[in-house]
């Protein structure tokens, strides 16, 4: 049941070549993809819905279409007919955008031979067609199928979708001949019957293949099952502890926004002969461990007790002894990695904190007024060059202070001087923006700050986010994001509020009414949504973004359509041709970038950290702390 499941989650049988942006043009006609990367887990529009869809979308002056990418082989002496549920599935057009739908079949991909040809409304729905005229006189070949989608419509192509349910050549004996011929996998009727017959069943459902679309993964599965997992997140994710950690605060924000749980998987490291995940003595798990735990998980599992052909295993051995069966005991009850940051110093030391949101290291220090104190910082290279990546800065008290470092293969040593009263010492990975009122007041290194930001193409506007019919002012980050920057596919806008986007209907997005406001532009719901935003329900049927550099975009009393879609912390807007090429004009002038050709390498970063501090008892000098090695230590209770 489970292979089959995941089979049906990534139909690896199927082609597919349509439009996914509000532009439509077909740039690369012979470029075709696998289809389960269009896979949408439910339909965004209709009750009930129809989950398990494929998007086949048609390009303005060329055709969008799925067909299977293998041929499928029809046995002679028999008989067979061709099923398709297909449907227009979007009508923000009105009778403007009508698609037309042709079901073909053929010896080669292109398949020549039309069975059906049909311009479709919204409102015929889903049409579920079982061909009266049979295809019997290609038994005995090898065929191809296609559904195929154009622009029916009144204008030159508009935003109209349409989308296939299922396609398949059955025989006279009802058998399916074609594999996967359903793009729902099954699972909710599973659950249902099971519950039917008296069980309570437990799912949590492993999203591996759909980490990239947690959301619609959520959406669908979520509605019918309890939680949402990734067993083997080193393949499926990504050896990089810091993606993991994105994909898993997804994961998290998703399941919970549904009052359902995230379980988050550990590993101790991986080995399969090609691909090795070092486990570095134990501390590989347990920084797993903390970054599971800083994603507030519900609940964990390890991957795994005896998996020894992948080297994921905890159980006891003669290569490790007990060691990862007691670092589980200790690991999953606390919120530090075993890991030491080992502070050596001749001041009193207290208040050890480490803050997962900010990525901070600090902890207090105090002595006989006036004398001169020092620190000297032994941090794991783990953290401050594969994790940090170098970039790293000391604050005394809220101020950048100088200090000297040093490094070999294992660890970084930080030395900091100081005069004795009460101090707070942080270090942290990088400058974050909340503290830049504080640190910088010089104007160069303020310009610093700013460069280093644009470099990222997004550049957050001086905006107001408000509600309505409410007038509710909420908290949201209003960006510019630039095509290829953080691997952006179009030039967009960003506004940014975990909950945010419930506005959305259903499903990733819908196009709705930009209009353009006095100092700012409005973007028109289809419906009023009832939405929590920390912690208090709200309606909406509009936003408004309040900030004049919008109007350069979206002209007061102008109105158009976008693409507005949801993502895990808030919404986007992808705007039509005429005001992307505005926006990006928007973005050279006052912030002098461009968007980029390529996308971006994925990020480096890591957004969490916990770990245990051990001290040593002070000597009362540097040299002596050289020459004495052994020095006894006490462990600084949090």
């Amino acid at each position: 049941m489970y292979v089959r499941a995941r089979n049906n989650l990534n139909p690896q049988a199927w082609n597919w070549h349509a439009c996914t942006d509000s532009i439509g043009n077909d740039t690369d006609p012979n470029k075709i993809e696998n289809a389960a990367m269009q896979w949408l887990l439910t339909e965004e529009v209709r009750e009930p819905a129809r989950h398990g869809i494929i998007p086949i979308q048609p390009f303005q002056n060329t055709s969008g279409y799925i067909v299977n990418a293998n041929p499928i082989h029809l046995q002679p002496d028999e008989q067979y007919w061709l099923n398709v549920g297909v449907s227009d599935i979007r009508n923000d057009s009105l009778i403007w955008s009508d698609v037309g739908v042709k079901i073909k079949i053929g010896f080669d991909p292109t398949c020549n031979d039309t069975l059906y040809d049909q311009i479709v409304n919204f409102t015929d729905g889903w049409i579920d067609l079982s061909f009266p005229i049979n295809v019997t006189r290609y038994a005995g070949k090898d065929v191809y199928v296609r559904a195929e989608s154009y622009n029916g419509g009144l204008v030159n192509w508009s935003s109209e979708w349409a989308a296939v349910d299922y396609l398949f050549i059955n025989n006279s004996k009802g058998e399916i001949v074609n594999p996967d011929p359903f793009f729902d996998n099954g699972w909710k009727n599973v659950v249902e019957e099971l519950r039917k017959r008296g069980f309570d069943p437990y799912f949590i459902m492993d999203f591996s293949g759909y980490q990239s679309r947690i959301q619609d993964f959520a959406d669908y599965f979520l509605e019918f099952a309890d939680s949402i997992h990734c067993y083997n997140p080193v393949t499926d994710i990504s050896k990089n502890l810091s993606v993991v950690f994105h994909i898993y605060n997804q994961a998290s924000e998703a399941a919970h926004s549904q009052n359902k749980t995230f379980v988050a998987t550990v590993m101790p490291g991986y080995n399969d002969s090609q691909n090795v995940v070092n486990r570095q003595n134990g501390t590989y798990y347990a920084l797993f461990w903390s970054i599971a735990k800083a994603c507030s998980a519900d609940g964990y599992t390890i991957t795994s007790f005896n998996e020894w052909h992948e080297g994921t295993e905890i159980e006891p051995s003669i290569e490790y002894g007990y060691k990862y069966i007691d670092l589980t005991r200790v690991l999953q009850d606390m919120w530090t990695s075993l890991f030491n940051i080992e502070v050596i110093s001749n001041s009193t030391l207290c208040d050890f904190h480490v803050d997962v949101a900010k990525k901070m290291v600090s902890f207090n220090i105090s002595g006989l007024k006036d004398t001169e104190g020092f620190c000297n910082i032994t941090i794991p290279n783990l953290i401050v060059q594969d994790l940090w990546e170098g970039n790293y800065t000391v604050l005394l008290n809220g101020n950048s202070w100088p200090f000297t470092n040093w490094t070999d293969t294992t660890n970084t040593y930080i030395h900091i001087n100081y005069t004795h009263t009460e101090h707070q010492i942080t270090l942290i990975p990088e400058i974050p923006s909340f503290l830049l009122p504080q640190l910088f007041t010089a104007t160069t290194l303020l310009t610093i700050m700013v460069k280093k930001k644009i470099t990222k193409g997004k550049f957050r506007l001086d905006a107001s986010t408000l509600l309505l019919p409410c007038e509710k002012e909420i908290d949201a980050k209003v960006y510019i994001h630039l095509k290829g920057y953080a691997r952006a596919r179009v030039s967009h806008i960003d506004i940014e509020k975990i909950g945010l986007g419930k506005v959305i209907h259903r499903g990733r997005g819908n196009f709705l009414e930009i209009k353009g406001i006095e100092n700012g532009l409005e973007i028109v719901l289809r419906e009023r949504r009832q939405i929590i935003l920390d912690g208090e329900e709200v309606a909406v049927s509009s936003l408004v973004l309040i900030c004049p550099l919008l109007n350069e975009i979206v002209e007061k009393e102008k109105l158009t359509r976008a693409w507005v879609g949801r993502k895990y912390d808030g919404i986007y807007i992808g705007f039509r041709k005429a005001e992307l090429e505005k926006l990006e004009k928007l973005a050279l002038e006052k912030f002098g970038v461009k968007p980029l050709k390529k996308l971006e390498k994925p990020p480096l970063k890591i957004k969490s950290l916990r770990n245990r501090v051990v001290g040593r008892e002070h000597p009362n000098s540097y040299e002596q702390l050289r020459r004495a090695p052994r020095l006894s230590r006490r462990k600084l209770q949090k």
